[in-house]
């Protein structure tokens, strides 16, 4: 099982917020390495995102990647999380 708080909070608003808003906010937000440890928690589930290494705009593109991913297939599986904070009060997708 891999923690991710950026997976947490992606889990807990791919269906509230649109796809465009929930990216620019995790791509303003979150770290570079923090998204790319994100892509490698889906990666190890087996559903492989396309590599985004050329693009100048690489962190947007795997953001989408996610959210997409999240948005179809749910969250793996939903933990209590409420010693992580805040953001992860309703649980968490763990992988």
């Amino acid at each position: 099982m891999v923690w991710s708080e950026l997976l947490c909070f992606v889990t807990d608003k791919c269906n509230v917020l649109p796809v465009d808003d929930l990216v620019k906010i995790c791509v303003d937000f979150d770290s570079e390495s923090e998204i790319i440890n994100a892509r490698s928690a889906v990666d190890s589930t087996g559903v492989r995102l396309p590599k985004r290494n050329m693009s100048s705009d690489r962190l947007r593109l795997t953001m989408e990647d996610i959210v997409k991913c999240v948005r179809s297939i749910g969250s793996v599986a939903r933990v209590p999380c409420e010693e992580f904070g805040p953001a992860s009060a309703s649980g968490c997708l763990a992988l």
